[in-house]
């Protein structure tokens, strides 16, 4: 449940704006409160214009609709794709979280985890990077939300339950190599498993993150995380 500290509102943050993507989503309507908490200004992206109204709707957040100016912004953003998506977004922000990706287990393709999650994460970084680079902006942090599912490959390395040797103690120096195959091989064998596909689009998309980065090293002298 989500519980609101308007209270410990912190004006003297506010002019510090952090891009939350998605902020429709679970994840991001808890990260979206705890900012606000702390008296940053939240700028938030989703498919649909009535979020802002639907999120202050609720009890958490009902007490930050009468601040004013408003802490909470919010940018349209249709398809996390498209090339410039993120241009008006990340114009005067100081922070980018990136949360919005693909959880629809409805899907019925690995690509079609695969393309939103990966082109989401490369469209932003591009976008922040223009901003930096070509027009003065000052984002010096940008935090990609994960997944454990990004690191865990349950194929190469079968835990006991499933008739592995040992149960692997995962790292941030492993990936999910497998998911991916497995759940490209679900789409022609049946049934396809979508949370194998979803997780092994968590592993790519950060993986493009670090490969964004390594070909962008302006980019390296934010925090990426």
């Amino acid at each position: 449940m989500l519980k609101s500290k308007a209270s410990q509102h912190e004006p003297a943050n506010s002019s510090n704006i952090i891009l939350l993507t998605g902020i429709n989503g679970y994840i991001a309507s808890h990260i979206a409160l705890l900012l606000l908490q702390k008296g940053y200004t939240v700028r938030g992206t989703s498919r649909s214009s009535t979020t802002p109204e639907r999120i202050l709707s609720q009890p958490a957040f009902q007490a930050y609709a009468s601040v004013s100016p408003l802490p909470l912004q919010h940018v349209v953003v249709t398809d996390i794709t498209a090339p410039g998506a993120f241009d008006d977004a990340v114009k005067g922000c100081h922070a980018v979280i990136h949360t919005a990706s693909p959880v629809d287990f409805r899907l019925t393709t690995t690509e079609a985890f695969m393309a939103p999650a990966i082109g989401g994460v490369v469209s932003i970084l591009q976008s922040v990077y223009n901003e930096n680079k070509l027009h003065g902006g000052k984002i010096r942090s940008f935090a990609l939300t994960s997944s454990i599912a990004a690191i865990v490959d349950r194929w190469r390395y079968p835990p006991i339950s499933e008739g592995g040797t040992e149960n692997r103690a995962y790292t941030e120096a492993d990936w999910n190599e497998m998911g991916a195959n497995v759940a490209r091989k679900s789409e022609t064998e049946g049934p396809f498993l979508p949370m194998v596909a979803y997780g092994a689009s968590k592993a790519a998309a950060e993986r493009s993150m670090w490969t964004f980065a390594e070909n962008h090293p302006d980019i390296k002298e934010m925090g990426l995380s």
